[in-house]
């Protein structure tokens, strides 16, 4: 059963990738961009909650953040083709109310996943920085595969969205394969503390 129906919060939806991270969430979407907008478009089509709980694990080169829950406060398309002439990716703001502790963060979305490789590659062999973009791709803090498109959906329905995202390694899968076991809990005691607030 999801946390949310043992809580009775029944216009709340927690929504995770892979139930890896979360075995308890109400709507799970798959990895990457078009997955999570797909499949979370579907959930609300069906439950019109009134406010979306992302929760997962994340990506950084910070290394102060590492083994961190933190909040996103801006969304950007890290892997969105930047030419000139051409919209440059769109930072979206968080859109919620809730007064939480967590450090906020800019959080960069793409669907691949975030290695010391991707990051010599695309941003030192390349320069990707643009003056159209609000926030630069050497601002971001963490990187994740899905939060965007789970922001931007909720945009577009007009629904409240919080992203918590646990900072389980620095672009190395071992890292991540070795977070799986503590993900579950520690966003479970996370959320249940929100849950009851809400």
């Amino acid at each position: 059963m999801s946390l949310i129906k043992r809580l009775g919060c029944s216009r709340v939806c927690v929504v995770a990738a892979l139930p890896h991270e979360f075995r308890s969430a109400d709507c799970y979407t798959g990895i990457g961009k078009l997955n999570a907008a797909i499949n979370l478009s579907g959930y609300i089509k069906t439950h019109r909650p009134s406010l979306v709980i992302n929760v997962g694990s994340c990506g950084s080169r910070n290394n102060e953040l590492k083994n961190k829950v933190v909040r996103v406060s801006q969304f950007v398309e890290w892997d969105k083709e930047l030419i000139k002439g051409f919209e440059a990716p769109m930072v979206l703001e968080e859109n919620n109310t809730l007064n939480l502790p967590y450090q906020k963060v800019v959080c960069g979305t793409g669907d691949r996943f975030f290695n010391e490789d991707v990051y010599y590659h695309e941003f030192f062999l390349q320069d990707r920085r643009s003056a159209d973009i609000d926030c630069d791709i050497f601002d971001m803090h963490i990187f994740d595969m899905e939060a965007y498109a789970l922001a931007k959906t909720c945009q577009v329905n007009d629904i409240q969205f919080l992203s918590l995202k646990y900072v389980s390694d620095s672009g190395c899968i071992d890292q991540w394969e070795e977070s799986l076991p503590k993900i579950h809990l520690i966003f479970e005691e996370v959320l249940i503390n929100i849950l009851e607030s809400v």
